[in-house]
């Protein structure tokens, strides 16, 4: 019998409100790339949510320096070094950042449900996957509750959050973003294995990974 070596993952999230602008100590871990990024923002969560990234880079992937890092042309970063935990990805949306780290290739994406709505999937999702939404097929849908427990997937709102950061985490994992129309491509989403759960009652988390 061959043996199957699972994937390993790791997720972590922070809380935007907990960083200190004025922290100098924290600044002078990250990588200037990410001070730079924050720099050019105007708000000051967009500014923390930078700082964020950079530290989440530094506190488990040990990111002190551009020359860490690498970007493709469409602007993912990637380690420049290779080792056994060294796929990340990172997104970031209201008071969360949050990190995901593997072996094989890995995207992520957080959003709140707030923020998703029927109007915006149309614009993203494939029309077989969309018109399951419209006719409110949640069959076989589940999701880690905050507890880690698997729960069906019932709710209007949370579907739409699930979907949504489903497809930013693929695109995020392929490493192409918005560069390519997930809309157009009905198969775009094959091959690679899908979980999501919840940050809190509003955030919904998606990771997207390599079979």
């Amino acid at each position: 019998m061959n043996k199957i070596n699972k994937p390993k993952i790791e997720i972590h999230l922070l809380n935007i409100d907990d960083i200190d602008m004025s922290d100098d100590e924290v600044r002078s871990v990250i990588a200037p790339f990410y001070i730079r990024k924050a720099e050019a923002i105007k708000s000051i969560n967009g500014q923390k949510a930078e700082i964020g990234a950079g530290y989440l880079l530094f506190k488990y992937l040990g990111v002190k320096t551009d020359e860490d890092l690498k970007h493709n042309e469409y602007g993912k970063p990637s380690l420049k070094a290779r080792g056994e935990m060294t796929e990340f990805s990172l997104s970031h949306s209201g008071k969360y950042v949050v990190l995901a780290v593997s072996d094989i290739p890995i995207g992520v994406d957080i959003e709140s449900r707030e923020n998703v709505t029927l109007s915006v999937l149309r614009r993203v999702l494939p029309d077989k996957q969309y018109k399951k939404l419209v006719e409110k097929d949640y069959s076989g849908e589940v999701i880690l509750d905050k507890n880690g427990k698997i729960t069906p997937c019932r709710d209007e709102k949370l579907m739409y959050t699930k979907k949504w950061t489903s497809v930013e985490a693929v695109l995020k994992a392929i490493g192409k973003g918005f560069y390519l129309d997930p809309s157009m491509e009905e198969s775009f989403m094959d091959g690679w294995n899908l979980f999501s759960l919840q940050a809190d009652d509003e955030y919904v988390i998606s990771v997207a990974i390599g079979r």
